[in-house]
């Protein structure tokens, strides 16, 4: 299904797009190669390796 073909669509498609490009800036470290698995209290990415930032690779 089509983002145009959805009431409203067109807009999650625009929000989705900077929802991507935002979370892509504050959590991938790419002298690591992988994403942070959070962000502390000062917005600072957490660098440890879990199973768990696997789950952001389909975004």
């Amino acid at each position: 299904m089509r983002p145009s073909t959805v009431p409203g669509g067109n807009e999650y498609a625009d929000l989705m797009v900077q929802l991507k490009k935002r979370f892509n800036e504050e959590f991938w470290m790419p002298e690591r190669g992988y994403y942070a698995v959070a962000l502390d209290g000062k917005k600072r990415q957490v660098d440890a390796c879990a199973s768990n930032m696997g789950h952001c690779l389909w975004l």
